[in-house]
């Protein structure tokens, strides 16, 4: 079983690298077989030419995760343990799993549970957690991390600047040079939860609107256009059925659709200080932030170019049963071409494969044409890496066994996931894919949206009551005191 199964993710992946070169492939799902010779030496997934890592035999231990469960209706851990099963990625992520096992004679196992921290407390009192790893929503994650529960991964032998872990994320949420969450090519969560603008592609020739990839071609790709085109699209049928929407949009602090194109005009909530500190970074983006907020407000909750999912569920409710939650519902009605624009992850093309007009997928518009790159805000519930801060927990084995766990996913897993199953067989297009490509290389980790500080509930307050300097004035305190106190308690640990 293992060395089939190791040669045929060989095989697997060197197809997924075939099958990333060929635009327009037909939309398909994961379970879809893919055949190939054997990769050829030399080739990203030859194990022969891989980078130089320490040499370990663990004689049989054990090395286990603590995760969320893989059966989660949301935000689930998908993709780690792995399966025979016929599935592209499970496939990739068991031969993946094998090859750790056999280069270090670890033996990887998985525990499961809808929420892992609960007990990680008593765990750690215990003397023993019994596990190595935890795998958990971040917005569960970060409140965690001043209680000295999670261990300082900064201060484990661990390269981050190497490919397979994620600089973007150690910028993101280091604290006075520690580092206690992790995002890294071991779990396809940061990938499937990176939110961009999906697009009818019908709508756009109907309605003879600009085209997204020509503006954004042309350096045009902003918030002022991007509203425009959003704005151009209203159908509202007298009788209170779905028309035809700019967009369908999202409400609250964590996934608002106002918070997305926020995050993609670069605006940051936390920075870091000379001394490495973090601290608030609104007070003197005020005026910048209010003019975002006006021209989305004024398109997206004034007009009657979109509606939200919660309103547009409403509208179709007599066919809501079937589907998980609203939001799943809500998608279904851009799949059926009720809406122009919508935001999500790349996880959410799956609900698209039976979609009858081709979608496009474009980055987050930029603040304006002189902005020199662009910005994607992930979902505070997507799923991270942390460790249990146990002396029980052998921390070089935790290091050299994940990074070349990270490495070796990199080179099949990823590919299955990011090349075939998102690039090839969910987007329709070449440059879809290379905008996709843009978002992972831009995903913005803000602090404030999964470590309790509250500036992303002020901001949203201020977009909906529309009083940003009457809000920031009153939040301004409470968001410095919560800063200083995170930045003490982390100086305070062991």
């Amino acid at each position: 079983m293992k060395i089939r199964i190791r040669f045929a993710a060989a095989a697997v992946i060197a197809a997924a690298l075939l099958a990333s070169a060929c635009a327009g492939s037909p939309a398909g799902n994961d379970t879809e077989p893919v055949t190939s010779a054997e990769a050829p030496a030399g080739s990203e997934t030859d194990v022969r030419t891989e980078p130089v890592f320490a040499a370990r035999d663990y004689s049989g231990q054990t090395f286990t995760v603590y995760m969320r469960s893989s059966k989660a209706t949301s935000y689930a851990a998908n993709y780690m343990i792995g399966e025979d099963n016929g599935s592209l990625c499970d496939e990739a992520a068991l031969s993946r799993n094998m090859m750790v096992e056999e280069k270090y004679g670890v033996k990887l196992e998985f525990r499961e549970a809808s929420s892992p921290l609960e007990t990680l407390s008593a765990d750690i009192k215990g003397g023993d957690p019994g596990y190595d790893l935890i795998l958990e929503r971040r917005n569960s994650m970060g409140p965690k991390v001043t209680s000295g529960l999670l261990a300082d991964l900064a201060a484990m032998d661990i390269d981050f600047s190497r490919p397979w872990w994620d600089m973007n994320c150690v910028e993101g949420y280091s604290l006075g040079g520690r580092l206690f969450l992790i995002a890294n090519d071991i779990s396809v969560s940061r990938f499937s939860n990176s939110y961009f603008l999906y697009f009818n592609k019908q709508i756009l020739e109907n309605y003879r609107l600009d085209d997204p990839y020509g503006l954004e071609k042309a350096g045009n790709w902003t918030l002022e256009n991007f509203l425009g085109l959003v704005q151009s699209v209203s159908n509202v049928p007298a009788d209170g059925s779905i028309g035809t929407y700019g967009m369908l949009t999202a409400t609250g602090p964590a996934n608002g659709t106002h918070m997305h194109l926020l995050t993609g005009c670069g605006i940051r909530f936390t920075s870091v200080d000379a001394e490495g500190k973090r601290e608030a970074a609104v007070g003197d983006q005020l005026e910048k932030i209010d003019g975002i907020f006006s021209s989305i407000r004024t398109v997206v909750s004034e007009s009657e170019s979109t509606l939200t999912f919660s309103k547009a569920s409403d509208m179709d409710k007599e066919n809501l049963s079937g589907y998980a939650n609203i939001y799943d519902h809500a998608r279904s009605l851009f799949a059926s071409g009720h809406f122009l624009f919508l935001h999500g992850g790349m996880g959410i093309s799956s609900q698209f494969s039976d979609m009858e007009n081709d979608y496009g997928a474009i980055v987050n518009p930029k603040y304006n044409a002189d902005q020199t790159r662009y910005y994607h805000k992930i979902d505070p519930y997507a799923l991270i890496f942390g460790a249990p801060n146990s002396p029980s927990v052998d921390r070089e084995r935790l290091a050299i066994v994940s990074d070349y766990w990270a490495y070796i996913s990199r080179t099949t897993l990823i590919p299955a996931y990011y090349e075939v199953t998102i690039k090839t067989k969910r987007v329709s297009d070449p440059t879809a894919s290379a905008m996709i490509d843009t978002v992972r290389e831009t995903i913005m980790y803000e602090m404030a949206d999964v470590f309790g500080i509250s500036i992303s509930d002020a901001m949203n307050t201020a977009y909906e009551r529309n009083n940003l300097a009457k809000q920031w004035t009153s939040a301004e305190r409470t968001a410095r005191a919560t800063l200083k106190s995170l930045n003490d308690k982390i100086a305070a640990l062991d």
